[in-house]
């Protein structure tokens, strides 16, 4: 049996694009493809940025907690176009005369002031105000002028506080868990970046090694498949010579033609994988004609399960995350007591007033001296006020909302409580797999030595002319089959490794170093 026309094409087209050729350039590692992947892979870069929003809007929200500053400038000007007659009897000569004049004001008004708000510790907030309005009024009357210059400054205090909150007087966890609030949402957001970045290196590495058990694969096809091609070389010499019937030789020929179409299938899955580890590093290329190196680093666990877990219980991110979101339900719950809570109103507010007896007060430097001249009948006007606002009747909103956020907080305790079982239950079965796999490689390493043996000794029969050299090249495709089999059972053995530190908290980029594992 030959290969037909279209089969050999498709070989030859594959075979000439690069399928599973290695160039002769320094080798790709797997700490080059972690560093690749936390840099171009699009959930890593997005994580990333989560994690600086995230950030970023918490720092933004805790700034409200410090003193925030406002200056006002309220300039204002206002014209009275109105005439306003002014009556008057001559009586300078006969007969009397009435006189009609008119009078315009012209006010100039600039408002000038700082506040500052500060958030108190009782939850409460203070707010402290100095204001001041500069007035400049000019009267024009029958063409003579006159103005005033006043000032009409004001200080402020006001205190307004919560009160009988969460069954309290003042609640003074309240500002604590105000201030902790908006800081759960980054913390969480950190730990999703971990498990992010552990999913994307383990995709990653598990992508790689793929790849290079695909290239190992294929080489043990193909000399497979140069074993296979002598045989029926000899299958055909013994047809020849009638040793050999033609039922012989066609399933010779079937068993390379077999062997020829799954190093086809081989090829083409191998590229695809190139292809996906391409992209997820950012590489133009295929990396058809990129060496690998094949090493795998060794990972010992040296917990026993209960020590492991006792560091998932307090690493994990998804644990972290449940623990996070049980205190962001109970700081709900102590933030939400103040929603129907009494509000306590404290006022103090200082004016000063200018007397009755204004000399020269279109001077500016008056204008301000006066107001604290007390023998002019200068005075502070003082006002302090008290105000409580207190909710009557809200439906009964008040205990349904409390009601659910107290469930809230429970629900965000059980789900911490499921997640835990689950993780001693994936931790248990990882260490399972992991006994298993160890004694995989063990036995595994006794399978190599035998064929190691085997091939030595057909060599040596070699030798004696009692085995052939298609005894030979079949020993050392038999060893280097073991070969592979060793070599991805210690994959297996590696990534449950990564499963393991991964579910125990760790991050894995900062593990997988140039030199193994750190």
């Amino acid at each position: 049996m030959r290969h037909g026309p279209i089969f050999g094409s498709i070989l030859f087209a594959l075979t000439a694009a690069g399928l599973g050729a290695q160039g002769t350039g320094p080798p790709l590692t797997l700490d080059m493809v972690v560093a690749k992947l936390l840099e171009q892979s699009p959930q890593a870069v997005i994580s990333r940025l989560s994690v600086s929003s995230a950030y970023n809007s918490y720092r933004s929200q805790w700034a409200q907690a410090l003193p925030q500053i406002t200056l006002n400038l309220d300039p204002a000007y206002s014209v009275n176009l109105t005439k306003y007659p002014d009556l008057t009897l001559d009586t300078s000569g006969i007969p009397y005369k009435i006189v009609t004049q008119s009078e315009d004001q012209t006010n100039r008004q600039i408002g000038e002031g700082v506040s500052i708000t500060q958030a108190l510790p009782t939850a409460g907030n203070l707010s402290l105000s100095l204001r001041n309005n500069t007035t400049i009024s000019e009267t024009s009357t029958g063409g003579t002028t006159t103005s005033v210059i006043s000032q009409a400054p004001k200080l402020s205090l006001t205190i307004s506080q919560p009160v009988f909150v969460n069954d309290k007087l003042i609640d003074m966890e309240l500002f604590p868990a105000s201030l902790k609030s908006t800081e759960l949402p980054y913390l969480k957001t950190l730990q999703q970046d971990v498990s992010v970045r552990n999913s994307v290196v383990t995709q990653g590495v598990s992508t790689y090694l793929t790849v290079v058990g695909l290239r190992k694969q294929l080489e043990q096809m193909k000399l497979y498949k140069s074993v296979l091609e002598e045989s029926l070389e000899r299958s055909r010499l013994a047809q020849a010579n009638g040793s050999a019937t033609e039922n012989v030789v066609w399933s010779a020929e079937l068993a390379v033609d077999r062997q020829a179409e799954a190093i086809l299938e081989l090829r083409y899955s191998l590229l695809q994988s190139e292809r996906a580890l391409a992209r997820s590093i950012g590489s133009t290329s295929t990396l058809a004609s990129t060496p690998f190196s094949d090493a795998i680093p060794s990972i010992p666990i040296k917990e026993s399960p209960n020590q492991l877990f006792a560091k998932v219980a307090q690493e994990n991110p998804e644990v972290v995350q449940g623990r996070l979101d049980v205190e962001n339900a109970r700081m709900q719950s102590i933030i939400g007591g103040q929603t129907y809570a009494p509000n306590l109103m404290l006022s103090l507010s200082v004016s000063p007033q200018y007397g009755d007896n204004r000399p020269d007060s279109n001077l500016f430097e008056n204008s301000i001296s006066q107001l604290f001249d007390k023998s002019a009948g200068a005075y502070n006007d003082v006002t302090f006020s008290v105000g409580m606002q207190v909710p009557v009747y809200n439906g009964g909103r008040y205990k349904k909302d409390k009601a659910a956020l107290d469930a809230s907080v429970r629900v965000a305790e059980t789900n911490l409580a499921s997640k835990l079982g689950t993780l001693r239950d994936n931790l248990d079965s990882l260490f399972l797999k992991q006994q298993y796999l160890s004694e995989k490689v063990s036995l595994t390493e006794g399978n190599l030595r035998l064929e190691e043996r085997r091939l030595a000794d057909q060599n040596r029969l070699l030798g004696l002319s009692r085995a052939t050299d298609l005894d030979v090249k079949s020993a050392e495709a038999e060893l280097e089959a073991r070969r592979n089999d060793l070599w991805n059972v210690r994959v297996d053995l590696f990534l449950n490794s990564l499963d393991i530190l991964s579910i125990a908290g760790n991050d894995l980029s900062k593990l997988i170093t140039k030199d193994g594992i750190r």
